[in-house]
């Protein structure tokens, strides 16, 4: 339950910047709608996360499986919004791919350097 909420909170971080980012970006006014709507859906987003926890999968399998789950909840996030419409569809999901692609390989960045730190931590002790 505690892995879930930190999930969550991580992912209402993430999209909570990158909506305010997008915000100033192209010089937006939010509406309360719309922010509550991107705070709910980026926990959820958040939540998705915890699908690489499962670590007998691999990294390739985890990935494939979260991709689907994030795009569809940002399909979601933007028919409910009304952002969706065709002729903005590529930009968007250009948008979207650059972003996603930006996100995971920082995390993975994160995690290969902290079990570097923990692997020579180990190879260090008698």
């Amino acid at each position: 339950m505690k892995k879930a909420l930190q999930a969550f909170v991580f992912g209402i971080g993430i999209g909570s910047f990158i909506f305010v980012w997008m915000l100033v970006h192209f010089s937006a006014s939010p509406t309360v709608k719309e922010a509550l709507s991107v705070s709910i859906l980026s926990g959820l987003m958040g939540l998705s996360g915890l699908i690489y926890a499962k670590e007998s999968w691999s990294l390739l399998v985890r990935s494939l499986l979260h991709f689907p789950v994030i795009l569809l909840l940002v399909a979601i996030m933007w028919t409910y919004n009304g952002w969706a419409s065709w002729q903005l569809l590529l930009p968007n999901l250009i948008i979207f791919l650059l972003i996603y692609l930006v996100i995971w390989l920082g995390l993975y960045a994160y995690h290969w350097r902290i079990s570097r730190k923990i692997n020579k931590i180990l190879k260090e002790r008698p």
